[in-house]
C-alpha cells in the first residue's frame, strides 16, 4: 500500500497532492461554478422562477463524484436541521430538465475521470479518502465563491440563504463547520 500511495504522490504531508493535480487538469472548481451559475439561470427561467428559496445544497456522492443540486422553499429547514431529503426540490434536475442536460454535457468528463481514478485507487483507502475529501473541499470553495459573487440573487434567494455541501449519511454539523472554515479563509484539507 505504501508503494501505491507514493506512486500517487501521497505521504503524510502531501495527502491532497493527487486531488490538486486532478482538479487543475480538469478545472473541476471552475466547471462546477460555471454549471451552477447556468443552472441557477435555468431555474430562474423555469416554472420555479417565482419560488422564494431559503436553502441551496450541493448534494454530493463523493464515492463517484456526482453532484445534485437541492433547493428548499421552506424557511424552517435550517432551524429544524432538515437536510435535502426533506427539501421540496431534493434533485432540482428532475424539475428543470435543462439542468440535467447541461450537467450531462458539461460534467461528464469529470465524472468519467473521477470514476477511473477511484477504480485506480483499488484497496488504497487512505488515498481514496484523501481524494474524496479533496473533492468535497473543492465544492466548499465553489460554494463560497458562489455566495461571494451573489450568484443566488438570480433565483430570488432569501438574504439568509442556507447553503450546504452535503452527502448521504454525513455528519452534517461537521460539514457546516468545514464550509464555515472555508468562508473564514481557513484550509481544512490537510
Amino acid at each position: 500500500m505504501a508503494d501505491r500511495r507514493k506512486a500517487h504522490g501521497y505521504n503524510n504531508g502531501e495527502r491532497m497532492m493527487y486531488w490538486n493535480d486532478f482538479e487543475q487538469n480538469l478545472q473541476v472548481e471552475q466547471t462546477v461554478f460555471d454549471l451552477t451559475r447556468q443552472s441557477l439561470a435555468s431555474i430562474a427561467q423555469s416554472s420555479l422562477g417565482d419560488e422564494k428559496f431559503h436553502c441551496f445544497a450541493f448534494n454530493v456522492g463523493a464515492a463517484d463524484g456526482s453532484i445534485m443540486l437541492s433547493l428548499a422553499t421552506q424557511a424552517d429547514r435550517r432551524e429544524g436541521k432538515l437536510y435535502p431529503p426533506e427539501w421540496d426540490y431534493e434533485v432540482v434536475e428532475s424539475d428543470v430538465p435543462e439542468i440535467a442536460s447541461l450537467w450531462r454535457a458539461g460534467y461528464a468528463a469529470v465524472e468519467t475521470a473521477y470514476a477511473q481514478q477511484v477504480e485506480d485507487f483499488g484497496d488504497d483507502f487512505d488515498a481514496l479518502d484523501a481524494f474524496e475529501e479533496g473533492f468535497l473541499q473543492s465544492l466548499r470553495r465553489v460554494m463560497v465563491r458562489l455566495e461571494q459573487s451573489n450568484a443566488f440573487a438570480v433565483i430570488g434567494a432569501d438574504d439568509g440563504l442556507w447553503t450546504l455541501v452535503t452527502q448521504i449519511d454525513a455528519d452534517t454539523d461537521e460539514e457546516e463547520r468545514l464550509l464555515d472554515a472555508v468562508r473564514r479563509g481557513e484550509d481544512c484539507s490537510g
